[in-house]
């Protein structure tokens, strides 16, 4: 709308996947709510390509420091053709941004910034191994 201006929500992440698919190396950005209901689930439907066989998807871990689940470059594509269906575990990652260890840590930023890995915060690790925190299933429409 004229005279509006959009709300930027994830920037920078939308900023650069918005400048990603001006240069043709992404095929779309899409949203979905949030997740109050933790025994429920997101449905988001998009359109892939041949051009653009791969997804990622990013979440927020909230209310949280820095923590996040998602997967990256999912290829839809097998043998040349789509995939009917393909679920990933997802899995809980500390994006090395804050040095908070619970869901409601004060900001406490790092300085320099720590490297993106895998959390093994003690929310996320049972019997020294990384748990799923959810999954994401793909399917063919």
């Amino acid at each position: 709308m004229a005279g509006r201006r959009r709300e930027v929500k994830h920037a920078p992440l939308d900023e650069e996947i918005r400048a990603a698919i001006s240069a043709g190396a992404a095929g779309a950005l899409f949203e979905t709510g949030a997740l109050r209901d933790f025994a429920d689930s997101l449905v988001g439907t998009f359109s892939a390509d041949p051009a653009h066989p791969m997804v990622s998807v990013v979440a927020m871990i909230a209310p949280s420091p820095d923590w996040f689940t998602g997967v990256r470059e999912v290829n839809l594509m097998e043998n040349g053709q789509w995939v009917g269906t393909r679920t990933l575990d997802l899995y809980a990652y500390d994006s090395g941004g804050d040095d908070g260890t619970t869901y409601k840590a004060a900001d406490k930023d790092n300085n320099p910034k720590k490297p993106t890995m895998k959390s093994v915060d003690p929310h996320f690790v049972s019997n020294g191994s990384a748990q799923p925190v959810g999954s994401i299933t793909f399917i063919k429409k």
